[in-house]
């Protein structure tokens, strides 16, 4: 069984957390539970929730809480499901269950990637490719290892690499980074 952490971190959850706070197996705390990458489910306030701890331990999942208009904040982080103030004790507990038996039913919205300052979320390949412009930032990227980070089967002279640049180029070029074109050789992040 997995460890349940509920985070009391607002007035409308004391009942909740109160009731389950006598229930084996679930953990009640006013402050960010100290995960160690062991099974839990933690159920927290959506302002607490962060991208990396999403994405930092796989046998985590994170329910956070709050209101409607944060719902999609949390699933574009990567949160395996989302519960509206003010919570209610039966659907906390069904919501719990169903992550438990692992029906999280989590869509792979993709990875939020941060750049100045500011979050973009880019969905698989596109971060395959960020994250190699970005560990070879300010030097040139072959097309050919663009198509390998990506599994392209087309080889490195199909459109679909550069297509994939233009796509990423799209979501990145608003935020201030800035992917050159260098003809014939390849792509690089400008630092």
């Amino acid at each position: 069984m997995r460890r349940i952490f509920v985070v009391d971190a607002t007035g409308s959850t004391r009942t909740v957390a109160a009731a389950l706070a006598a229930t084996p197996d679930w953990h009640t705390t006013d402050t960010r539970p100290q995960i160690d990458g062991a099974p839990a489910i933690v159920v927290a306030p959506v302002t607490l929730v962060r991208a990396a701890d999403i994405h930092g331990y796989a046998a985590v999942e994170w329910l956070p809480y709050g209101p409607a208009e944060a719902m999609l904040t949390a699933f574009l982080l990567g949160a395996a499901d989302y519960l509206r103030t003010p919570l209610s004790l039966p659907e906390v507990q069904a919501r719990v269950a169903r992550l438990a038996r692992g029906l999280s039913g989590r869509a792979d919205l993709g990875s939020v990637v941060t750049i100045e300052g500011e979050a973009v979320v880019l969905p698989g390949s596109l971060h395959e490719i960020w994250a190699l412009l970005d560990r070879h930032r300010g030097r040139i990227v072959d097309r050919p290892a663009i198509a390998a980070c990506c599994g392209m089967t087309d080889g490195a002279e199909s459109r679909a690499v550069d297509m994939a640049v233009s796509r990423l180029r799209r979501r990145v070029e608003p935020l201030g980074a800035t992917i050159e074109t260098i003809r014939g050789r390849g792509y690089r992040l400008r630092r």
